[in-house]
Parts: C-alpha cells; sequence; structure tokens
C-alpha cells in the first residue's frame, strides 16, 4: 500500500503538465497498467500496455512494460523482445537495461546479465536499488569480473547508504576475502555501533571476529562473520535495510514517460493564516483530534492535538 500511495502521487502531481504532451487515453491506459501490476494481474496489465503503444509510439515506457509484463508470465523470451524494442528508442537508460538484465538472470542467463546489470550501474551511480542489484546478481556468479563488480557496487552502496546494515555485512564480508585488515576492522566495528538489536550470540560473534583481525587471523574470522549475518537477518534493522536496498519484485515498471517531469514539489506556497479555537469547553492535558476551518479557506481542516493545557 505504502508504493502504491508513493507511485499515485507521483502519477498525479506530475499530470497537469502532461495534458497538451499525451493524451487523456494514454494516461489512463498507463495508470491502469501500472495498477494491474501493482495487483499481480501481468495478463490484464498486457492488453492495457498494448493499447498504449500505438499512441505513444517514441516512448520506450509501454514497451518496458510489457517486457515486464512478460517476466511475471515467465514468458522470457518475449520479455528479451519488448524489451530490446524499448531500448532501440532509449539505449542508454538504466532502468531498461536493469529490466533486460533481469529477465536474462531468470531466463537462466546470469552470465550474460552481468554486464547489462553493470553498463545500468555505470549510468546510474547514484542508484540504490540497481547497484544492489549488481551486487546481488555478482554475488552468484564466481567469476573474477563479478567479484570486481560486487566490489564496485559495494564501494557505491557505501557511500550511498553508509549506516545500512546489509550493506556493512557485504562489505566486512568482501574485504575479509581481501584480506584489507583495517577496512574489515571499521566495517565490523561500525557493525557492532549499529547492531543493538541484535541477540546477544551478535556480540559474541563479533568479539570473535575482532580478536582474529587484531591478531592478522583472517581465516578464524571469515566464519563468524557468516554466521554474524545469519543471526542478524532476523532482526528489524536487517529487514529494513533489505527494503531500502530492493522494491522486493519481479522487474519495476517505468511510471514515467519520456516527456513526463519528475513531481517535484507541489506548487508553490499559499500565504495562510491561522486563527486560534477553543477545542473543548472543560479543557484538557491530553492529545485529541480537532475538526474545523482553522485557515479560512471555507474547508474543513483536521489538526492533532498533541497535549493541552492544565487548567
Amino acid at each position: 500500500m505504502r508504493h502504491r500511495i508513493a507511485l499515485l502521487s507521483v502519477l498525479f502531481a506530475a499530470l497537469p503538465q502532461l495534458v497538451a504532451a499525451v493524451s487523456e487515453d494514454a494516461l489512463r491506459l498507463r495508470n491502469l497498467g501500472l495498477a494491474e501490476l501493482e495487483n499481480e494481474q501481468p495478463a490484464k496489465a498486457e492488453e492495457l500496455f498494448l493499447q498504449l503503444v500505438p499512441l505513444t509510439p517514441d516512448d520506450p515506457l509501454p514497451l518496458a512494460n510489457l517486457a515486464i509484463t512478460a517476466l511475471r508470465q515467465q514468458n522470457f523470451e518475449a520479455g528479451i523482445e519488448w524489451i530490446e524494442k524499448s531500448l532501440a528508442k532509449s539505449p542508454d537508460q538504466p532502468e531498461l537495461l536493469t529490466i533486460k538484465a533481469e529477465i536474462l538472470q531468470w531466463s537462466g542467463q546470469p552470465e550474460a546479465a552481468l554486464p547489462v546489470f553493470r553498463r545500468a550501474a555505470d549510468l546510474a551511480p547514484d542508484s540504490v536499488e540497481i547497484q544492489y542489484a549488481l551486487a546481488r546478481q555478482a554475488s552468484t556468479l564466481p567469476s573474477e569480473e563479478a567479484a570486481a563488480a560486487k566490489s564496485e557496487a559495494l564501494e557505491r552502496l557505501r557511500t550511498l547508504r553508509p549506516e545500512n546494515l546489509v550493506v556493512l555485512m557485504q562489505s566486512g564480508q568482501l574485504q575479509l576475502a581481501a584480506g584489507d585488515r583495517a577496512a574489515a576492522t571499521g566495517t565490523f566495528l561500525r557493525v557492532k555501533e549499529v547492531i543493538w538489536q541484535a541477540p546477544a550470540a551478535a556480540s559474541q560473534l563479533l568479539e570473535q571476529i575482532l580478536t582474529a583481525l587484531e591478531a592478522g587471523d583472517f581465516e578464524a574470522s571469515r566464519v563468524p562473520s557468516l554466521r554474524l549475518e545469519n543471526v542478524v537477518k532476523i532482526t528489524p534493522m536487517f529487514k529494513e535495510g533489505l527494503r531500502e536496498l530492493s522494491p522486493g519484485i519481479q522487474g519495476v515498471p517505468l511510471t514515467r514517460f519520456v516527456d513526463e517531469p519528475p513531481a517535484t514539489s507541489f506548487g508553490e506556497p499559499l500565504a495562510v493564516k491561522f486563527s486560534s479555537s477553543p477545542l473543548s469547553d472543560t479543557g484538557t492535558t491530553r492529545g485529541g483530534l480537532a475538526l474545523g476551518d482553522f485557515d479560512g479557506d471555507g474547508r474543513t481542516d483536521w489538526a492533532r492535538l498533541t497535549s493541552g493545557v492544565p487548567g
């Protein structure tokens, strides 16, 4: 529900600027198609995006989202065909490359997916979701290229999300594997500071890791680091860290047309004058909820009272 509210906010905030450039039918089909994807109805979404294609022939959105509908129906061949057509219109759009890489990955071609993920990550160095998608994909492959790609992605993620527990844990393990004692020590010391929600076993494992690092014994630190990750996976902090890095859905659809500006504001501020209003004849020292026209615009406002004044 949270993602749906955010998505609809973006769509409707940008609607006035789009009316002249995109037909109402195109907007309606786009919104309905995204809603069907949100409702996990890819076949219905496919019908809507097929209708959208001729209305927006130069836009990659309907083609990319048709690739998403094919992916979610496990029609990988059709998915590749649709995403290639979309990329023909916007070859350097990182979101499109990510969709292609994800289709390749799900179709059993992880080696082919890696360079596509890597290209997308290079084009979007500030995208947390794309960087994590690259790191996650690279983790499944044993090659030197994959190891380098994972290292690059985690380095960017440490800059973008330095307090994220998932990033810290994976970075620490990578630094241990590389034999970087100083970096690994710094990372696990930071882990020690942020895992106050973890079970007691986590503290014991951290002490083993740090003691081994102090002695320069990387072998003795690697197994506890893996066990530590398993222990902290159940914590709210780790789960929240995962949600911060990945949307947790199969294929992220495009939500904006090429000419659609991002919704960056709610418009110019209006001058508002608030007047005081008594909320109770008897007075209260507790919180409450009040309804009334507090700013004089003729419409009902909601106000949450956090505390009252004694007496």
